[in-house]
């Protein structure tokens, strides 16, 4: 009789579990009373909790740290995403922003974008980042511009900042010719055309020191040509009554 007593027991204990394991995890001494964010800079806690749809009534049961940071790291500013699970009703999320490298000007926006190519998302009202601008392209593939020209560019800027050949670019056009490349200082065009970026670049170091001094005379250096950099004056520089025309002149390769 004792046997069947505690079988009978067992069995309605076993049929209870369920139940008490959703009490458990409904109960109030397990809902979040505290959500940790850090690392975001770019994105604001609001635009963050809405993307991941965050309820302030979750039990810290109810979160799933694997399936957060997948969602988090599916935002266009989240390069990854750590989310910690702290008991009794503590949750910790640590992001990490993607850093943008330059701006891209496309179908009459800002967008900007990072060191991969990646769009991350339109310049906001007021916001005045000192980035160089990358012109000349106008279409979107998946959020990644479609132009192999643009990693091109982009390697550009890389270049440039490991060889510290100008004090900062303003812009990188990607013409018909190649990339044009205008530092803020000096501000002239230089036209690289699509390959030896780095041995063009440094041609074009050698032009700006021969015109050290006068390098407001200039309006645009193109060394896309095997040992000769053709130069454009500005207008002030040309004979009267003569058309401004571009003046060839040699440099060592």
């Amino acid at each position: 009789m004792l046997l069947f007593l505690g079988a009978a027991t067992l069995v309605g204990v076993g049929r209870g579990v369920p139940e008490l394991v959703e009490r458990v995890r409904k109960h109030e001494y397990f809902r979040v009373r505290t959500l940790e964010l850090e690392g975001n800079r770019r994105v604001s806690r609001e635009q963050l909790l809405a993307w991941i749809g965050w309820e302030e009534d979750a039990s810290v049961w109810d979160v799933d740290p694997k399936a957060l940071q997948r969602r988090l790291a599916e935002h266009p500013w989240i390069h990854g995403a750590t989310v910690q699970r702290i008991l009794p009703r503590r949750i910790r999320i640590q992001v990490r922003e993607r850093r943008p490298v330059a701006m891209v000007h496309v179908n009459g926006s800002f967008q900007y974008l990072d060191r991969l190519g990646r769009v991350l998302g339109p310049l906001l009202p007021g916001e005045a980042p000192d980035l160089p601008v990358i012109s000349g392209i106008d279409e979107f593939v998946d959020g990644d511009l479609s132009s192999v020209h643009v990693h091109r560019a982009l390697q550009l800027l890389r270049i440039c900042d490991r060889l510290r050949c100008f004090d900062n670019i303003s812009q990188v056009q990607i013409g018909r010719k190649g990339l044009v490349v205008v530092p803020v200082r000096p501000k002239v065009a230089i036209v690289l055309g699509w390959t030896g970026l780095e041995e063009k670049l440094r041609r074009s170091a050698r032009v700006f020191a021969h015109w050290e001094g006068r390098m407001d005379e200039l309006r645009l250096v193109d060394v896309s040509f095997p040992r000769v950099a053709v130069l454009k004056l500005a207008p002030s520089q040309q004979a009267p009554g003569r058309r401004a025309r571009p003046r060839p002149g040699r440099t060592e390769a």
